[in-house]
């Protein structure tokens, strides 16, 4: 027996073999740590800074030493740092970068990018930057043209950009983006030299990476399982650099414009009142900006408009205050970026719940601290006392309420300035907060009337889902597309967005409508289900990385063959010939004509028939009898000799099939056997005699038809297992029996969900959709009388017609309308 200690004494030798034969593979990267080492005691640079000494004269490259023929610069400064922190910040981004790619790459490889990367980083800084931009006399180009620099950081961020060929697919893009955006915001905010080399090298390192990685192995890792939205990445990009852009207006604010490209005009032209108002207008368009990010990640319009409208009305500002050049190459990209891409934000704003307005505001809102917090840092000088920790959380709340402590007082103007500002700022956050919270009171829901209208327009065209006319019922919210040629329509319970069957429109504008919805549910941290969803489109889905399990079967009849002939036919013959030996005739009610006293019966028969349940009615995709009467609803209705209604069924129109989906089935206890299938029976053959091409029996929830293509998965046995413990309450199996009369086609219909994870969650939002009114006990009622049933036995679908030879011929008035 092998003692822990022992096995982890193993461990250790074996992660410690590891380590020396990493090292063993990267002999480049460690003779350039060496000689770094050896190099910086040698010469006391570890202990001392290089400014103002001899040996930076000797051996930093920059454009001095290129006018001075001093070429050898170019490889003697490698070794060196300016400063001894330096150092060790230098060592790290070798030891990150070069010696990984070193490992996978090989000496070779790694040699030749870094010396390549670090050579020409340096070198074109010197000539396609410092040179041009000092002979056009601007005071940055001065400054790069007098600057020198050592160390091997540009050929390390080569290194780092060429091993961005060697991760996984997935993670390539975001990497490289985070490198450059890295990268380009130190050298937005510090202007340093070796920003411009690093920016350079790294730019070169992408490029030599892709020639020489070729077919060299790359890492790969696991694909991840379950949902995933697929973010556009040209949306991506443009959002973060606008977050960049906000970022920029704020911390530029509070930096004076000594190396400006233009002069101030505000000084020049506008009174001071006005001057320091464009330097706030800069700071709350930068707050604007950084809020507007999330926005146009998640591709809405609205935030692409009022992106914008800011980004010209900041470079104006910027104009009056004094622009630097990155401010005019910046704005104008991006820019350029939101035109040539507008078609990446046509997605409309969604539903916000009152639980996500407030932590959008409170995001908003924390954006306060953070900016008072960096004005006291970057003006920590400027002000007539020592600046300290309660001394400014003290000013910053006083300057909240449109005060001041009097305590601190600023001695420059930018500190003057910024001091003031801190008032405008919290209003303009307070405002944004306020408005975020009263959203959800003031206007609940994003339908407009011109929504509603094109959503409309939208269900009779292309509403071909039995569920597609119950997008339209309260509780659920009808999202358009950003094209508006589709739309889906969900319910938000919890955290679950609960969707209603299949996007309606046009297959492309449906598929649109997904990948959007999907995406507001990856921004919004929702988990997306979509319930009674069609076969139609599970290969989208699957795309998304969601699984599909099926609920039940839809049942639909086609009237084009419905003649009511043969022997499986008999039980609905049966019904029919007893309706008319009692004298029980058949109406489609007009709800504008409709006699008071047969809609009185109506409502109590439906009152009668919940209250008998002793559970809630349920809801979601089971309608409800309420006044006034739906005029697009057909309620088929039973009538006795004396004129009493004895049943009812309602039928929902399917517009685009030119057909219609049973609703609701009620009747009085009293009321004969037979008469549910006589009243199907009678609206099946006045909707084929309207000229309708088929009718819906809707579907039978929690059952499944036994088909020879596939075998019935876990999840779907359990499923129907839950159906025949729940059909105490309400008789799942009595009612895909009573369906199986009519010979319906089995439609199967799917619940698309992220992953088995997720199942609790969703089950519940399913339960609470059915059932919002549901109380404990209830529930306890529910699960109290949900007995066991058999083993689990998948519905077989009806037997086929048998031949016209042994067809029961019966002259009765079905068969004769039948033949009609």
């Amino acid at each position: 027996m092998i003692s822990r200690r022992e096995r982890l004494g193993r461990l250790g030798r074996l992660d410690r073999r590891a380590a020396l034969g990493w090292l063993a593979r990267a002999p480049f990267t460690l003779a350039l740590l060496a000689t770094m080492l050896a190099l910086g005691i040698a010469t006391g640079s570890i202990r001392q800074q290089l400014p103002g000494t001899q040996l930076l004269a000797r051996v930093g490259f920059g454009l001095p030493a290129l006018r001075h023929g001093q070429l050898y610069t170019l490889l003697a400064c490698i070794p060196f740092a300016l400063y001894p922190w330096m150092l060790a910040t230098i060592t790290l981004l070798v030891v990150l970068f070069m010696l990984p790619y070193e490992v996978v790459a090989g000496t070779r490889r790694a040699a030749l990018v870094f010396l390549t990367c670090q050579l020409a980083g340096y070198l074109l800084a010197a000539l396609l930057v410092a040179w041009p931009l000092s002979a056009l006399g601007l005071g940055w180009g001065r400054y790069l043209a007098s600057a020198r620099d050592v160390g091997p950081s540009a050929g390390a961020f080569g290194a780092a950009a060429a091993l961005v060929w060697y991760l996984p697919g997935r993670l390539r893009l975001p990497g490289g983006l985070a490198l450059f955006a890295y990268l380009g915001g130190f050298l937005a905010l510090t202007h340093r030299v070796w920003d411009v080399e690093h920016l350079i090298a790294a730019a070169l390192g992408l490029l030599l990476g892709a020639v020489l990685t070729g077919n060299a192995p790359r890492v790969h890792l696991p694909r991840r399982r379950g949902f995933h939205a697929l973010r556009s990445t040209p949306r991506l990009i443009i959002a973060g650099l606008v977050v960049l852009t906000g970022c920029l207006n704020v911390i530029c604010a509070f930096s004076p414009r000594a190396d400006a490209r233009f002069d101030p005009l505000s000084a020049r032209v506008l009174p001071f009142a006005l001057a320091e108002g464009t330097t706030t207008s800069i700071v709350l368009i930068g707050l604007a900006l950084i809020l507007l990010g999330r926005g146009l990640l998640h591709g809405r319009r609205v935030a692409w408009l009022a992106t914008l409208a800011l980004l010209p009305s900041s470079l104006a500002l910027h104009l009056l205050s004094g622009a630097r050049p990155h401010d005019f190459v910046l704005k104008g990209v991006l820019i350029a970026l939101l035109l040539a891409r507008r078609d990446d934000f046509r997605a409309r704003a969604d539903v916000v719940t009152v639980r996500r307005a407030v932590r959008i505001a409170l995001g908003a809102l924390a954006l306060l601290p953070l900016y008072a917090a960096l004005g006291f840092l970057l003006l920590r000088h400027g002000f007539d006392v020592p600046l300290s920790l309660p001394l400014a959380a003290r000013e910053t709340l006083a300057r909240m309420v449109f005060s001041t402590t009097h305590d601190l007082n600023g001695a420059s103007r930018h500190a003057r300035w910024f001091l003031d500002s801190i008032s405008f700022a919290w209003a303009a956050v307070l405002a944004y907060a306020l408005c975020a919270v009263l959203r959800p009171v003031l206007r609940p829901t994003r339908e407009a009337a011109s929504d509603r209208e094109r959503a409309d327009a939208l269900l009779r065209a292309y509403g071909e889902a039995g569920t597609s006319y119950m997008t339209r019922w309260p509780g659920n919210v009808r999202l358009l597309n950003g094209a508006r040629d589709a739309y889906l329509a969900y319910r938000l319970i919890g955290d679950v967005a609960l969707v209603l069957g299949d996007p309606i429109g046009p297959v492309e504008g449906a598929a649109r409508a997904i990948d959007e919805f999907l995406d507001i549910c990856a921004v919004n941290g929702w988990t997306p289900a979509f319930y009674g969803a069609s076969a139609r489109y599970l290969d989208q889905f699957a795309r998304h990385g969601l699984a599909a399990a099926q609920v039940g079967e839809d049942t639909v009849i086609d009237l084009a063959t419905l003649a009511f002939r043969g022997k499986g036919w008999q039980n609905v013959r049966t019904a029919l010939n007893r309706a008319a030996r009692e004298g029980i005739a058949f109406t489609f009610l007009d709800p504008r004509k409709a006699d008071p006293a047969i809609v009185a019966q109506l409502f109590a028969i439906d009152r009668a028939w919940v209250a008998a349940r002793n559970l809630p009615e349920m809801g979601f995709t089971l309608g409800k009898l309420a006044l006034p009467l739906d005029p697009e609803v057909r309620l088929a209705v039973a009538l006795d000799a004396d004129g009493r209604a004895l049943a009812y069924v309602s039928w929902l129109p399917v517009y685009a099939c030119r057909g219609w989906v049973l609703d609701l089935m009620r009747r009085r206890d009293d009321a004969p056997h037979g008469v549910m299938e006589f009243l199907i029976a009678k609206s099946a053959l006045a909707f084929k005699a309207e000229g309708a091409a088929s009718i819906s029996l809707a579907v039978a929830p929690l059952a499944r038809v036994a088909r020879p293509e596939g075998e019935t998965r876990l999840l779907e046995r359990a499923l129907v297992t839950l159906g025949e413990r729940l059909d105490g309450f309400y008789h799942f199996s009595s009612l895909c029996d009573f369906k199986r009369k009519f010979q319906p086609i089995w439609l199967p219909v799917y619940l698309v969900y992220p992953g088995a994870a997720s199942l609790p969650r969703i089950g519940y939002a399913v339960l609470r959709a059915y059932l919002p009114s549901l109380s404990a006990h209830d529930l306890r009622t529910l699960l109290a009388h949900a007995a066991p049933r058999p083993a689990l036995r998948p519905h077989r679908p009806a037997p086929a017609a048998p031949p016209e030879s042994e067809r029961t011929a019966e002259p009765d008035a079905l068969a004769t309308a039948g033949r009609r």
